[in-house]
Formats: C-alpha cells, sequence, structure tokens
C-alpha cells in the first residue's frame, strides 16, 4: 500500500527502541506514527517525502488496513508559522542587505588597495631605478679600483722580478766568491791530510821499529834469566848433593 501523509518535506526521522515503530516530522508541521513490518530492514528505510510512496502499515494495531489521517492536535499555528516566515523573510533581506553592503565595502577596499598597489609599485620602481643608478656607480668605481690594482700587482711583480734578478746575480757572484773559497780550502785540507797520512806512515814505522826493538831486548833478557836460573839450578843441585 502507498500512503502520502506528510504535505511537505520530511524533516526528521526515528525508530522506537524495539525499532519496531517510525515517527516522522514534516516541514508543514504534521506528525506521524509508522508500524515497521520488517525490523530487519530498517537501517535500509529512506527517509519518507511527500513523492516517494512508503510501504508501511498503520500505526493501529486493531485495524492494520486502516487508512492514516492527519493528527487532530495542531503543533503549530498559522500566525506562528507566517510570523516565522516573516522573521525569514526579514533575516534574509538583512542578509541579502549586509552581503550587498560586504561587496559594496569589498570594492571599496579593492579600489582602495589597487591604488595602494599602484602607489606601491610607482614607488617600487623609483627605488628600483635609484637602486639602479647606486649599483652602475659602485659598478664604475669597483672596475676603476680593479684597474687600479691590476696596475699596481703588475708594479709590483716587475720590481719583485727586477729584485730576484739582481738577487740572483749578488748570490752568483756570492757563490763563485765562496766555491774559490771552498777549493782553496780543499787544497789545503788535500795538502796537511798528505803531509799527515806522511806523518802517519812514518810514526807507524817508528812505531813498527820500537816495538820490534822492545820485543828483541825482552827476549835477550827472557834468555838470560833463563841461563841464570839454569846455572843456579846446578849450583843448587852440587850443594844438595
Amino acid at each position: 500500500m502507498e500512503y502520502e501523509l506528510h504535505g511537505d518535506a520530511v524533516t526528521q526521522m526515528r525508530l522506537s527502541y524495539d525499532n519496531r515503530r517510525l515517527v516522522t516530522a514534516g516541514k508543514d508541521g504534521s506528525l506521524c506514527i509508522w508500524q515497521v513490518t520488517s525490523p530487519s530492514a530498517t537501517a535500509l528505510l529512506p527517509p519518507p517525502t511527500p513523492s516517494s510512496a512508503v510501504a508501511l502499515a498503520p500505526t493501529l494495531e486493531e485495524s492494520a488496513a486502516a487508512a492514516f489521517e492527519y493528527a487532530n492536535e495542531i503543533l503549530i499555528t498559522k500566525s506562528e508559522l507566517e510570523e516565522k516566515n516573516r522573521l525569514v523573510a526579514n533575516l534574509q533581506n538583512q542578509v541579502e542587505e549586509t552581503k550587498t553592503e560586504s561587496e559594496y565595502q569589498m570594492r571599496l577596499k579593492d579600489n582602495y588597495y589597487a591604488e595602494e598597489q599602484a602607489r606601491a609599485k610607482k614607488q617600487s620602481q623609483l627605488q628600483a631605478s635609484d637602486l639602479g643608478s647606486k649599483i652602475q656607480r659602485l659598478e664604475n668605481s669597483l672596475q676603476v679600483a680593479r684597474n687600479e690594482h691590476a696596475g699596481a700587482v703588475q708594479k709590483s711583480k716587475e720590481e719583485f722580478e727586477r729584485a730576484m734578478i739582481e738577487s740572483a746575480e749578488q748570490y752568483k757572484s756570492k757563490l763563485i766568491v765562496e766555491y774559490q773559497k771552498f777549493e782553496t780550502l780543499n787544497e789545503k785540507y788535500r795538502s796537511l791530510k798528505k803531509g799527515y797520512d806522511k806523518k802517519l806512515a812514518g810514526v807507524e814505522k817508528a812505531k813498527e821499529e820500537t816495538i820490534r826493538k822492545i820485543k828483541k831486548d825482552f827476549d835477550e833478557k827472557l834468555r838470560q834469566k833463563d841461563i841464570e836460573v839454569l846455572r843456579r839450578e846446578k849450583e843448587t843441585e852440587i850443594k844438595i848433593k
């Protein structure tokens, strides 16, 4: 069976604690109580609307086929509904006026910000131009300083090379003098070494001769001692006999 009880859209709907009753409230102020015939499908029930057909049984348990009627109690009066509609209309008008005022203020702010942006852009362009001129002057000064520095470096380099050449010539002359001194000292050393070697050879020869003479004298003395010992031994033997 199909029932269309609400005269306007349904605003709220609730199930009873046992999931057997469905209470719906419409935008027109009507309140309906429905008996749910399939509790297992309650979660799938769509909200009833005037254009939709709801296949639910009426709430009267003693007569399942009885037709539903509007409740006798009026939840809200027509005058109250009209007053609320007027309030809603006034609020909508206020919202529109506020929206219009806001749009006007936004346009004023947009114009103000556009002017400020143009002024700031012009000022930034002037500052950029000024900065460009300053940068150009600084670049020119930097180029002049670089040229001066390059000239000073080149001059220092030339002076350094000239000083190095002079130092090299002086060092070369000193080196020649020192080398001549070294050759002279080396010649003296060779001469002294030759004389020392000659003297050393003579000393070694004299040393060997002295050692040989001392050895010869020692051997002679030792032989004389041996002869003396033999003689004394013979005399001792004669005395003993």
